[in-house]
């Protein structure tokens, strides 16, 4: 698989929403689940959230920026820019100029659908704290099951701001991707139109039509 493609069906994705969800976790000393449990209710409560972030695995490494809000989203990498309105998805590609439209299943947003891959870390890992730099915290999630696409996800918090500043995912191959987050911030509520493809900004785009 193309590591762009990792990084935006597997990784990045889940990066933005643990690490812009972790925001605002105030509890007193939360158990990890705790924990958990306070990063879905916050990215629930925010109208929306930004973040930008570095990734890299033994085959490469890329940047990027994504911007949430519900279950919307607008990813950007070096390559790819990828909008999801909560029902259809563009996914534009800088290098052949082509955007394939679909409509993604829920086996598939569990890949790229924030709310999705955080429901999956609450409901089927095993979170426990682990030892930790001074200054932060670390959280280590487990798969309660076999299967899926992740061994472990690793996930270091500042603990004076909450918010992640590394995240390290282990997938079920072995493969390691190593994120570092750069920024994170909170905003209004986006117009609809940010979460979908506009063709007017785009007029040399070849559509492909998936759906």
């Amino acid at each position: 698989m193309r590591f762009t493609t990792v990084i935006i069906k597997k990784t990045a994705l889940l990066l933005a929403a643990v690490v812009i969800a972790a925001a605002g976790c105030h509890a007193a000393t939360p158990t990890a689940t705790q924990l958990l449990a306070q990063t879905v209710e916050q990215i629930k409560k925010s109208p929306s959230l930004q973040a930008t972030f570095r990734a890299s695995t033994p085959d490469g490494s890329a940047q990027g920026s994504i911007l949430l809000s519900g279950n919307r989203f607008k990813l950007d990498t070096d390559e790819f820019t990828t909008w999801f309105d909560g029902r259809t998805q563009w996914a534009y590609s800088r290098r052949t100029g082509e955007v394939n439209i679909s409509e993604p299943t829920f086996e598939e947003l569990a890949q790229i659908n924030p709310f999705a891959v955080i429901g999956s870390l609450k409901e089927g890992y095993n979170a426990r704290r682990v030892n930790a730099p001074k200054g932060s915290d670390r959280l280590e999630l487990t798969p309660k099951r076999k299967g899926g696409d992740y061994a472990k996800v690793t996930l270091t918090l500042n603990a004076a701001t909450h918010f992640p500043s590394a995240i390290e995912i282990v997938t079920t191959d072995g493969t390691k991707i190593n994120i570092a987050v750069t920024s994170v911030k909170a905003g209004k509520m986006p117009d609809a139109s940010a979460f979908r493809f506009n063709k007017s900004l785009y007029p040399r785009a070849e559509i492909v039509d998936l759906r």
